[in-house]
C-alpha cells in the first residue's frame, strides 16, 4: 500500500505538469512539430519546477505544497504557449 502511495505522489505532478503539453502536442501538432521541441519543452519544465521549489525551500515560505501546485500549474501553461508560438512562427 505504501509503495502505490509514493508512485501516486511523484505520478500525480509529473500528470499535472506534462499532461497539457503533451496532449496539445498530440491534439495539435502531431505531423507538423518534431518531437525533439516536445521533449525539449518537458526537460525543461522539469528543471524550471525544480528550481522554482529548491528556491521557495531556500527562501523558507510558508505552505510548500501551495506554492509547488502554483509553480507546477504556470510552468504548464507557459509550456503550452511555448508550443503555440514555436509552431505559429515556424522556428
Amino acid at each position: 500500500m505504501g509503495y502505490i502511495v509514493r508512485v501516486l505522489i511523484v505520478l500525480i505532478p509529473l500528470l499535472l505538469l506534462w499532461g497539457p503539453s503533451i496532449y496539445y502536442y498530440a491534439k495539435n501538432l502531431k505531423g507538423t512539430c518534431p518531437q525533439r521541441i516536445l521533449l525539449i519543452v518537458l526537460v525543461t519544465q522539469l528543471i524550471v519546477v525544480f528550481g522554482f521549489i529548491f528556491t521557495t525551500d531556500y527562501i523558507g515560505l510558508l505552505n510548500p505544497v501551495g506554492y509547488i501546485l502554483l509553480f507546477i500549474v504556470i510552468v504548464s501553461i507557459v509550456g503550452v504557449l511555448y508550443l503555440k508560438r514555436k509552431v505559429k512562427f515556424k522556428i
